[in-house]
């Protein structure tokens, strides 16, 4: 058990079906009153529409803005997260950077 874990830009690599399975997990993995923590990237930031914006140009067009491997990249919305894992009985936080581009939600561990 851990007392905390985090992941950095790892859930916007996963599906939108597997973003909750992912963190369920990791709180498994958390020893009683532990944390999860993930930093990602805000679905609605500017920061994300203009990543999406290159992603298109890139996977569609073949002009290479960013790497091919990152066309498949989806930012879920850390907000809907933390509605979702609240109603599972969860209290989480979410921290905003001053840029508002990085944003980490916090999970504390209910077991």
């Amino acid at each position: 058990m851990f007392d905390v874990i985090f992941c950095y830009d790892v859930i916007q690599q996963l599906s939108s079906e597997d973003y909750l399975k992912a963190i369920y997990q990791m709180l498994s993995h958390a020893s009683k009153n532990g944390l999860v923590i993930i930093f990602d990237n805000e679905k609605f930031s500017f920061y994300s529409f203009k990543m999406t914006f290159k992603k298109t140009i890139t996977k569609f067009l073949k002009i290479p803005l960013v790497p091919l491997e990152f066309c498949n990249v989806r930012y879920p919305s850390l907000n809907y997260l933390k509605k979702e894992i609240e109603k599972n009985g969860y209290e989480c936080q979410l921290l905003v950077a001053p840029n508002r581009i990085k944003r980490a939600l916090i999970i504390f561990n209910k077991t």
